[in-house]
């Protein structure tokens, strides 16, 4: 080949490989755009924020941690709770200082780092279209936690663990092992972290990984298992955790778990799009390890839909190396980033969650139904003890109500007894005696959905009138 055509075809090349790039960037930045948008034209979760708000609040008022439930849970005072989440506690009541735009700002940065590190991975092992790909696929699945307080920090905790853990080495373990430990205290989903690495260590051994790997595969899985201890808990993080996760059916009726309650566009759209993905790219395409991470993310969805945006950021890389594999999608190695375009992209992320930061200060947060009522209910200045149809409108209340609210149980089951669960769950379902524990406890307000027929019947019964209602809530009071 004589040099002017060389010339011409390296030429060409280059000119190809540009505008690649520049496809694989126009789409990235619509992907931000749309994430960012999301999440600015959506206020945060008010219930979510009100308690973790309120948790972190205590600690600082108090100058120490709460390990055990308080007197203001008068159906078990003095359980064991373990400070659970007191890291995310403390960070919800930073947030709260600035008001809604410092947690639009935090969600939108959170969101952004989780996308980041699912097309990091999926580069791993695929092009990137179709990393890009899987990034908007995990963006589907954590559409209902696309707000303030919707979950999207333990999406981001997970895609940053297993990018780790995937391909173990000894930089990989130690930051894994610090990134667990920031994760068991910031929230009780931190349990998720040993679990993570006990499938990317069985996946190295499955998949047959070079003994160096497998080795650190394993002391991985050790290490992530002695963070969950180092913790205000101790010994009980892991059994706290367990039950604070939500993945009991025995709470049925008490707190919201099913997906299409708890996020029904995702569950919908994204869980519906991944699985008919799978079918459209062949599921047996993938290696063992990558099964078995398969089959943990979606028994986890299915068990919480809270942690769909957990499930898109596990397995959506799987996906993209699987379309890349079906459609012999070539995977060249990576190129090494332009610095120059890494820090224009991080200003132009930064940017972007400061203008959705800003949107919060022109929308007014609606306000937490439960909390609407609580204050009603605390406005008279005396003494109330209140039970709820669901435990976490107690939590709300409680965050809410001022010093004269007492709840006979709120949303950290994980300190509840049984006996406590079982009367909460009798008296949301009517069954039992349940008007004899009302006047055992000295319940005097009740706090159910206003088209249930439990509201129904307190309305006609004697002795209980209506004190308040909202759109969805009524709140029964027991007249003196």
């Amino acid at each position: 080949m004589s040099a002017p055509v060389a010339s011409a075809s390296a030429s060409a090349t280059a000119a190809g490989a540009g505008s690649g790039e520049a496809t694989v960037w126009a789409a990235r930045a619509t992907l931000a755009l749309v994430t960012v948008a999301a999440i600015a034209l959506r206020a945060p979760d008010p219930g979510v924020w009100i308690v973790a708000r309120e948790a972190g609040a205590r600690i600082i008022r108090e100058g120490r941690l709460p390990l055990v439930l308080g007197p203001a849970v008068f159906g078990a005072p003095g359980a064991w709770d373990g400070a659970l989440g007191w890291l995310g506690g403390i960070a919800s009541w930073l947030e709260g200082l600035a008001g809604v735009p410092a947690a639009t700002f935090a969600t939108c940065a959170a969101a952004l780092l989780t996308l980041a590190l699912v097309e990091a991975r999926a580069r791993r092992r695929a092009p990137p279209l179709a990393a890009l790909g899987a990034a908007a696929l995990a963006a589907l699945c954590a559409a209902d936690a696309l707000r303030g307080g919707g979950g999207i920090e333990n999406a981001a905790f997970a895609a940053g663990l297993y990018l780790l853990l995937e391909r173990p080495s000894a930089r990989g373990v130690l930051a894994a092992t610090l990134l667990a430990v920031v994760w068991c205290n910031a929230s009780p989903e931190g349990l998720f972290a040993p679990a993570l690495a006990a499938l990317a260590a069985l996946g190295a051994y499955l998949d047959r990984r070079p003994l160096p790997e497998r080795r650190w595969a394993a002391l991985g899985l050790g290490a992530t298992a002695l963070a969950t201890l180092a913790t205000p808990a101790g010994w009980t993080f892991p059994a706290l955790a367990g039950e604070a996760l939500r993945i009991d059916r025995g709470l049925d009726g008490l707190v919201p778990y099913h997906p299409a309650d708890v996020s029904a566009f995702a569950y919908r759209a994204g869980f519906t799009l991944a699985m008919l993905a799978a079918l459209a790219v062949g599921a047996g395409r993938l290696r063992p390890g990558d099964a078995l991470l398969w089959t943990g993310a979606t028994l986890l969805a299915l068990a919480n839909g809270s942690y769909l945006a957990v499930f898109g950021v596990l397995i959506a890389p799987l996906l993209a190396a699987s379309a890349a594999d079906a459609l012999d999608l070539a995977s060249p190695a990576a190129a090494p980033a332009r610095a120059a375009g890494v820090r224009t992209a991080i200003a132009a992320a930064c940017l972007a969650c400061a203008a959705a930061g800003a949107a919060g200060l022109v929308r007014r947060p609606v306000p937490a139904e439960a909390a609407v009522l609580a204050q009603a209910l605390a406005a008279d200045g005396r003494d109330h003890r209140l039970a709820c149809a669901a435990l976490d409108w107690c939590s709300i209340a409680l965050a809410s109500g001022g010093p004269h609210l007492r709840v006979y149980a709120d949303g950290r089951i994980e300190a509840l007894p049984p006996a406590v669960l079982v009367a909460a769950r009798n008296l949301g379902s009517l069954k039992g005696d349940w008007r004899r524990w009302l006047r055992t406890e000295r319940i005097d307000a009740l706090l159910v959905r206003r088209d249930r027929a439990f509201a129904t019947l307190l309305g006609a019964r004697p002795g209980w009138r209506l004190a308040g209602e909202t759109e969805t809530l009524a709140l029964f009071v027991r007249q003196p």
